[in-house]
């Protein structure tokens, strides 16, 4: 526990003061937000390269023919062995060279479209827009395979999710239920899941299924998070969370037993189901996380797991993406309501409508091990996530953006590695497939569109 008053001394004045301001008599020199310098920056990438991720890339992207190319590649294949396949390693090395940079429609629809998402094996590919419409394609043939016209719609669909095995959708908005449709063309199962919401206007934000397909957990607007029980069709736990809107929550690992969640209140959470602890505060049951994600100045949007246990990523409103790993998290604030002060967003934004610096802007709490900038988060839950385990070894983190991009960040050096402009709204989720090197992103352009590799050929323009 934090032995300082973490909300009155330093909190509060994390800008620093421009040459004209009136300097503060009684400003606390040990202020709890510093603006980096280069160095600080270059430690933490050297960091990094003694974490547990950078040696689970270096092991996935190992190759006999690291240093070679591609022509090499193929050339060694021929004459040495017998025309034998690619390894894995030699696998992921040509596809982390061959990122998607080339894009193609896919779909204009007439709403905005809110997610999209590959199916765990790749073969489907599911998106979602805003006329309550989910739209269920054969990413081989990218043929419309069902179309499913969402019940109970208020204002949009906010989120989705497939079912580990595949048999099912889940959507949310705003209502009190999630929802359940078989993604068998021929089927119109329905099934209705009601989280029986205390509250009258009621939105999940989030929702993800748990890897044995038998429950849901859901992030909501009442700062709640709920867990639904397939087998037995009833919500089997909910508990407060957090002082704002949880944008966003799903399961860290394959075992479902740690849960992760971000909110609106600045700061992600991680639950242990295994040491549930229950108190009673106002009649309401209370549970205490087993760590804190602590850095961000504004909401978060997106959190998203390795699956390794270890390591997360979250998006946030402050318009930057952060590493984390699970062992090293920042320690438990003293005060419970030490995020509803809503100063810190007013001189946050008032920061960024003068077109102040803020890149720089650190808080001495935040336990993240990277940080990684360059996209914009505005008006919408935009995502991000790791980049596949077979094709890349997860060497990237890509994301969406306010201005119409999709970003491509690499974990280990924090440097952009591609930039793709290619729609003209928002692009709220994007989604790599696991096997392929292509990307689909879903835009509030209407678009939905895929992008692949493809090198032009010098030569050619000489």
């Amino acid at each position: 526990m934090m032995d300082l008053n973490f909300l009155r001394r330093n909190y509060l004045r994390f800008l620093r003061r421009e040459d004209d301001d009136e300097e503060s008599e009684n400003e606390s020199p040990d202020d709890e937000v510093f603006e980096a310098d280069d160095q600080y920056y270059d430690n933490q990438k050297k960091n990094l390269q003694n974490e547990k991720i950078a040696a689970d890339i270096s092991y996935l992207t190992n190759s006999s023919s690291r240093n070679q190319t591609v022509y090499d590649m193929i050339r060694q294949r021929e004459y040495q062995r017998g025309m034998s396949p690619f390894s894995s390693f030699d696998k992921r090395k040509i596809l982390q060279n061959c990122l998607p940079n080339t894009p193609k429609t896919l779909h204009k629809f007439s709403h905005n479209i809110y997610c999209g998402k590959f199916s765990t094996d790749g073969d489907l590919f599911m998106s979602a827009c805003q006329d309550g419409t989910i739209t269920l394609y054969d990413s081989r043939k990218w043929e419309i395979l069902k179309e499913i016209y969402a019940d109970d719609i208020g204002w949009s669909i906010i989120d989705t999710d497939y079912s580990p095995d595949q048999k099912h959708v889940a959507y949310s908005t705003w209502s009190d239920s999630i929802h359940l449709y078989s993604t068998d063309p021929q089927s119109q199962t329905h099934h209705v899941l009601n989280l029986q919401a205390d509250v009258y206007r009621f939105c999940v934000f989030s929702l993800q299924f748990a890897a044995n397909s038998a429950e849901i957990v859901a992030g909501t607007n009442d700062r709640c998070i709920y867990i639904y029980d397939l087998n037995t069709d009833r919500r089997t736990l909910k508990f407060s969370a957090h002082d704002a809107d949880i944008n966003t929550v799903g399961f860290a690992e394959e075992t479902s037993q740690l849960l992760f969640s971000g909110s609106d209140d600045n700061t992600g959470k991680v639950w242990d189901r295994r040491a549930f602890k229950k108190t009673t505060h106002q009649g309401e049951s209370r549970i205490e996380p087993v760590a804190y994600l602590l850095g961000h100045f504004n909401g978060l949007t997106h959190v998203s797991s390795r699956k390794d246990g270890c390591y997360l990523i979250t998006n946030s409103k402050d318009h930057s993406i952060k590493l984390w790993d699970l062992r090293k998290t920042s320690p438990a604030p003293t005060s419970s309501n030490i995020m509803n002060d809503r100063r810190i967003f007013r001189e946050f934004n008032s920061r960024l409508t003068r077109r102040r610096n803020i890149d720089k802007l650190v808080l001495k709490t935040d336990s993240s091990v990277m940080t990684y900038k360059g996209h914009t988060v505005d008006k919408t839950l935009v995502r991000s996530y790791f980049s596949p385990r077979e094709t890349t070894g997860q060497k990237y983190i890509y994301t969406g953006c306010y201005h119409g991009k999709i970003y491509i960040y690499d974990v280990l050096t924090g440097e952009i590695v591609a930039c793709l402009p290619g729609h003209r709204g928002v692009v709220r989720d994007v989604s790599w497939h696991p096997y392929r090197a292509e990307i689909v992103s879903s835009s509030w352009d209407q678009c939905l569109r895929s992008w692949t590799y493809f090198q032009q050929d010098k030569r050619a323009r000489t």
